[in-house]
């Protein structure tokens, strides 16, 4: 029935199309809609999801984000694979999850690999200084750099589905004219304007990052945008209308608990306030891109009472992490990342265009913009 509809969908007349584009975008239709429409439903069929069949909250959320994400349904590719339900795999088992990726009729056609919760993040790579490195970085290559490979794993099927619902409650308040694949919080009118940085108390003598995050983006011509940036103590622990957000974290003795509120003292002291529900976060810890580690971690940061928020309304749209250390100067260029995302560069094109080593793991959804 799927590809039934499907064909049935691409073949249809032009006339037929603007029906179909006008009950997309809501209502009446224009030259500009229309144009927004075909750009969406092609770009839409580059997209694979891919979930696994070992766990029933992977397959829950496969079925979730393929019906609720705009742009998705009956356009969007998907698959099932069989791998373990683990975040580390052994190399044996990542070529088997390659090879079933590999081997999807249209994978070369896609553009964008989306693998779900309780997909493994992590294989054997020794290098000189990782044990690790990403299973979305070893596809990356497997493909010659022609997919951008993101996760959607947070904590839990429910933090998964909240991050779901977000997508399409921004989708629905941006004004019809503008609605495409490429959701951007900014036309919604419902986010924050406001780039928080910091270097304060980096344990490491060339520990700049948010320095050179903040003059890059002061380089360019953004009224609309506020750009905060801090190097001496105390650290930003209240932030407002946050659009942007990088720290150094657990190596800035934030302790590891700083976005939520259990189970240590020093927990929950990051807060955000105001229109802080679509934001870029990037933080200098090595292993925040793993489930369970003494440092801040990806997590934490989509959980529901994150950042000081309720109901996941401090959550972020899309985080850099890294599944092992990437060394200093292998954490994603931050003059490249946070250049593109003021820029309106679609998550996924920022993510991998700053790219500078294996253990990178990126989460969210790839088609969201700023």
């Amino acid at each position: 029935m799927q590809s039934k509809t499907k064909e049935k969908f691409e073949s249809l007349s032009d006339a037929k199309e603007q029906k179909l584009a006008a009950s997309f975008s809501g209502g009446g239709l224009d030259a500009s809609m229309l144009e927004n429409f075909r750009i969406s439903r092609d770009e839409a069929q580059k997209v694979l999801i891919v979930a696994n069949s070992n766990s029933s909250d992977s397959m829950a959320l496969l079925d979730y984000y393929y019906l609720r994400r705009p742009w998705f349904y009956y356009i969007a590719n998907r698959m099932q694979v069989n791998c373990p339900i683990t975040e580390a795999i052994t190399t044996a088992e990542y070529l088997n999850l390659e090879q079933q990726i590999a081997a999807h009729p249209k994978i070369a056609q896609i553009k964008y690999i989306i693998l779900l919760l309780d997909i493994p993040t992590r294989v054997p790579e020794a290098t000189y200084l990782t044990l690790w490195a990403s299973v979305s970085t070893r596809l990356y290559h497997k493909f010659n750099k022609e997919k951008y490979i993101t996760h959607l794993n947070m904590g839990s099927l429910e933090d998964c589905r909240a991050y779901v619902r977000k997508l399409g409650a921004i989708y629905s308040a941006t004004p019809n004219s503008q609605k495409s694949i490429f959701i951007s919080g900014r036309k919604s009118g419902l986010v924050g304007n406001k780039f928080w940085f910091e270097d304060v108390e980096s344990k490491v003598i060339y520990g700049q990052h948010g320095k050179s995050a903040y003059v890059t983006i002061m380089h360019i011509d953004s009224p609309y945008y506020e750009k905060i940036y801090k190097k001496e103590p105390p650290h930003l622990w209240q932030c407002q209308d946050v659009v942007g957000y990088l720290c150094w974290g657990w190596n800035g003795g934030m302790h590891g608990n700083y976005a939520v509120p259990e189970p240590e003292a020093h927990g929950g002291k990051v807060r955000f306030s105001g229109k802080s529900n679509w934001y870029l976060i990037q933080t200098i810890e090595s292993f925040n891109g793993r489930r369970e580690v003494h440092q801040g971690h990806f997590t934490q940061w989509f959980s529901h009472w994150a950042f000081g928020g309720t109901n996941y309304s401090s959550t972020p749209i899309c985080a850099v992490t890294h599944v092992d250390e990437p060394g200093l100067f292998g954490v994603n260029e931050p003059t490249i990342l946070w250049k593109k995302w003021i820029e309106g560069e679609i998550f996924a094109k920022c993510a991998w265009d700053s790219v500078k080593s294996t253990p990178i793991m990126f989460v969210g959804d790839p088609l969201i913009t700023i």
